[in-house]
């Protein structure tokens, strides 16, 4: 077993996140639906755990390999190192997020962190589980350059880290820091859907790139928060689809191979001609408190499940891995099932619950997976 540093910050995530609810106190209608938002948050981050357990190996293998390769390799220790690796990935981050807005199928991927419209720490949890399949290869640059792979994790987690924080309405600006950091501030403009607040203030740390680059505007007013196209769901595995579904009804709305694949690289503002309006989506209920309750259960089933599989997945076996995260995934869909008041949550709870007791009962006859 390891103690993985993404599961201690687990609980010192909770502390600041239930701080923040409790500052922000809201009548009880409120608080309700805040509830349900921080379920689907806290969902996805879960579930963005437990798939890195299968997908998070893309970020350190060819980066290893390409680092072993490399000219030089940079000291571990040396100062100059972390200095490099540190503005190193924030703007390798500047350019793949940047490209995540302007990109269809990468925003299909990215847009689940944006589709929160309570902006608050619990969204900074909300992050996509594909978007690895292609972010890891903005970082391969720092591998030529000799900084070892663990500088480079070490970096890249102290950038997610900052940028946890950014996520709040609590701080308001940050005086002249406003113009070398990334601030709450300015992120709050990043997740603005308003049309002057689209697609600007890409940065991690720093807002310095997004200055450099034309990408930077200034907070004026309070944004909308949201994606443009509200996402009317409690469904934290749907918010990872959505946006592809929406892909391939415009791939179907295209005439010709080449249209059909330049869908997916087109902005996503981009529609073809002709695309039929899609049915609004009706709103999200807002469900009772037996729902509410058994969700909550549920989102615990998950946690357990993922704090399992990242601190035994040097241990566990290929089956045991994909059995775990399909089970996770499982329960998180099952989740947003209830909560949405979908008929196929009795079914779907039921084929689960058998899954899992399978599952278990076979581990502890074998001794263990293999």
């Amino acid at each position: 077993m390891k103690l993985d540093p993404a599961v201690l910050a687990i609980p010192l995530y909770a502390l600041f996140i239930g701080g923040e609810l409790w500052l922000s106190r809201r009548p009880r209608d409120g608080l309700a639906r805040s509830w349900e938002d921080l379920l689907v948050n806290v969902g996805a981050g879960l579930g963005q755990l437990a798939t890195d357990v299968l997908l998070g190996l893309l970020y350190v293998v060819p980066y290893a390999a390409l680092a072993a390769h490399a000219p030089r390799s940079l000291s571990e220790t040396a100062v100059t190192t972390w200095l490099l690796a540190f503005l190193g990935v924030d703007l390798g981050f500047y350019w793949q997020h940047r490209l995540s807005h302007r990109v269809g199928l990468f925003w299909a991927a990215h847009a689940v962190h944006h589709q929160g419209e309570d902006y608050n720490l619990g969204l900074a949890l909300r992050q996509p589980w594909f978007s690895v399949l292609i972010n890891w290869v903005y970082y391969l640059p720092l591998a030529v350059v000799g900084v070892p792979v663990t500088v480079f994790l070490g970096a890249a987690g102290l950038n997610l880290v900052y940028q946890f924080f950014l996520h709040t309405r609590a701080i308001r600006t940050l005086g002249p820091l406003e113009w070398v950091l990334n601030t709450p501030s300015h992120h709050r403009v990043h997740h603005g859907r308003d049309a002057d607040y689209l697609d600007c203030n890409y940065g991690g740390v720093f807002i310095i790139w997004d200055r450099l680059f034309g990408t930077f505007r200034q907070e004026h007013r309070e944004p909308s928060f949201g994606t443009v196209e509200p996402f009317r769901s409690w469904n934290p595995a749907w918010a990872n689809f959505e946006h592809l579904a929406l892909l391939a009804r415009k791939r179907r709305a295209c005439d010709g191979l080449v249209d059909k694949v330049l869908a997916y690289l087109r902005p996503p503002e981009w529609s073809p001609p002709g695309l039929p309006a899609a049915p609004a989506p009706a709103a999200a209920p807002t469900p009772g408190l037996r729902q509410r309750s058994y969700a909550t259960w549920l989102l615990m089933e998950a946690l357990a499940g993922t704090v399992a599989l990242v601190m035994w997945k040097a241990q566990l076996g290929w089956l045991a891995k994909v059995s775990g995260v399909g089970l996770v995934v499982a329960t998180l869909m099952v989740m947003g099932g209830l909560l949405d008041g979908r008929p196929w949550f009795k079914p779907a709870e039921l084929i689960r619950r058998a899954a899992l007791v399978l599952t278990l009962g076979t581990a502890l006859l074998i001794g263990g997976w293999l």
